[in-house]
């Protein structure tokens, strides 16, 4: 009953019954603040004593519904008034500095796509973004959300962390943990699962299933039981790949002696067994021919794609040719070793990483519009040329190259490719020929054999096997010149770290001392 009724009831009686009563009229009762103007309207009237307006009945010490905190049940919020509640119309909010206790700054959402990386759930009970880690089930909120980030870290949905590959496969099967965002694979060891040898395709980023794996031992004891898995691996490389018609092979060596002439037309993947006791020891698979066969071990045709880690090839006339504009070769820690050309290539690509190429006349050989990539990567002891480039082009980064007395060159060029530079690099030799006879390669950070100020043979290096490794006195030069650059290698050629900070200055070469 309302007070103005009340107060009719009462004094009619007294008129009827005789009572002497003073009645007047009530003062009007004050308009609700859900019907007036909200939070305005209490401000006004109470000040900072009950600046809020409560638009649900009872919720109030009076009639007109002014609070002194926001309603616990937001619904009943009416910061507007003109009976309308917060979820209808908040306009008058835009821009206010009241409380923050009124978490006017929550985000209103109807589906994930709504909210930001840092409240990443959309709580369909409240309609409000919140961090994943509020969820009941954060991993499962976050894949709900959104099935490329199906982690929750610290709040936010992320695609994987170091103790969970959580969206990582496919081309993009590396997680970044520092970045918790899913990569290609760039290195075989990032394939390694669960104490498995793993194999990259490193055209592609995607990692060999552990499935297609082919083992290979030829001391094996099961070779009439052969089939390819670890424990029954097949007895020659011959024999895995007439195994199988697949485009892409992935063959995992146990470091053996394997005497073979290779011809690669297809895609082959080999690594060697880094579980194997025999790596352990520091053996590798090692590719030789016959004795005195002028045969060549390892040759790539034309679309042939040859990926080599940890296997050492010899041979007494050649180890390796690469021809054909398709063809490609990419040796990842491997050392390549000849008494002729160590690698010769026309029209192809080669990639060299962490490699070292020794002895012989020449180490590489290019010509017919080759092109080159040596990273991390020594050529040492040769007595011709290190690199002979013709007509071919060549980046060279992080490498040295140390020709003997009677070279004519450590670097030859002729007609050199454009594009073609060489950085962070040491190039000398023994005697007196110059070290660079090559017009048209850019030099960065590369010093001549006098601004080295010293002379090699004094001790800078490893006269053994793995050779240009520095050793002994050094001058300053070879420990200031280099400049490290985003996007250059972690890592020297034998896994001692770089600066990993752009511009910082570094060891120039494949080595440096940590």
């Amino acid at each position: 009953m309302s007070r103005s009724l009340l107060f009719f009831f009462t004094c009619t009686a007294a008129v009827v019954t005789g009572w002497t009563v003073a009645c007047a009229d009530p003062e009007p009762e004050p308009e609700h603040c859900f019907e007036a103007l909200g939070d305005a309207t209490c401000a006004e009237r109470y000040g900072a004593e009950r600046p809020y307006c409560n638009g649900c009945d009872g919720q109030a010490p009076d009639s007109s519904g002014c609070v002194a905190e926001p309603p616990e049940d937001s619904s009943c919020y009416s910061p507007c008034g003109g009976g309308a509640f917060a979820a209808d119309d908040d306009s008058c909010l835009v821009g206010d500095d009241t409380d923050a206790d009124t978490d006017t700054d929550a985000e209103v959402c109807e589906g994930p796509g709504d909210c930001p990386t840092d409240r990443p759930i959309c709580e369909a009970s409240t309609g409000e973004c919140v961090s994943c880690d509020e969820a009941a089930s954060p991993d499962e909120a976050c894949a709900e959300a959104d099935s490329t980030l199906p982690i929750c870290s610290g709040g936010s949905c992320v695609a994987c962390t170091d103790e969970s590959p959580g969206a990582c496969a496919g081309t993009t099967p590396v997680c970044n943990v520092s970045l918790n965002r899913c990569e290609p694979c760039t290195e075989h060891t990032q394939c390694d699962r669960s104490g498995n040898v793993g194999v990259c395709q490193l055209e592609t980023g995607a990692c060999f299933a552990m499935s297609d794996r082919l083992f290979v031992d030829n001391e094996s004891s099961f070779c009439d039981l052969s089939n390819g898995l670890p424990q029954t691996p097949y007895c020659s490389i011959e024999e895995a790949l007439e195994s199988t018609s697949a485009d892409e092979v992935a063959i995992v060596l146990a470091p053996r002696t394997y005497e073979i002439e290779l011809v690669v037309d297809r895609k082959v993947a080999m690594v060697a067994d880094r579980n194997s006791e025999l790596f352990e020891m520091g053996e590798r698979p090692l590719f030789l021919v016959e004795e005195f066969s002028d045969a060549i071990p390892v040759a790539v045709h034309d679309e042939g794609s040859l990926f080599l880690k940890d296997v050492y090839v010899f041979s007494d006339s050649g180890a390796i040719t690469v021809s054909g504009s398709g063809a490609k070769l990419q040796l990842d820690d491997c050392r390549v070793g000849s008494n002729g050309t160590g690698i010769a290539v026309s029209q192809g690509e080669v990639t060299i990483r962490r490699g070292v190429i020794a002895q012989g006349p020449r180490g590489i050989a290019a010509s017919a519009g080759a092109h080159l990539s040596v990273t991390n990567s020594v050529f040492a002891y040769h007595t011709l040329y290190s690199l002979d480039i013709v007509v071919s082009s060549v980046e060279i980064l992080y490498s040295t190259f140390i020709a003997l007395n009677n070279a004519s060159a450590a670097i030859r060029c002729a007609d050199l490719g454009a594009g073609s530079w060489v950085r962070n690099s040491i190039v000398v030799t023994e005697g007196d020929a110059p070290a660079f006879n090559c017009s048209g390669i850019e030099r960065f950070n590369t010093p001549s054999e006098a601004e080295l100020n010293g002379s090699w043979l004094g001790g800078w290096f490893s006269e053994f096997a793995p050779f240009g490794l520095i050793s002994g006195q050094f001058p300053e030069t070879l420990a200031s010149e280099g400049v490290w650059l985003d996007g250059d290698p972690p890592t020297d050629i034998d896994g001692d770290p770089r600066p990993s900070r752009d511009g910082a200055p570094d060891f120039i070469g494949a080595d440096r001392v940590p």
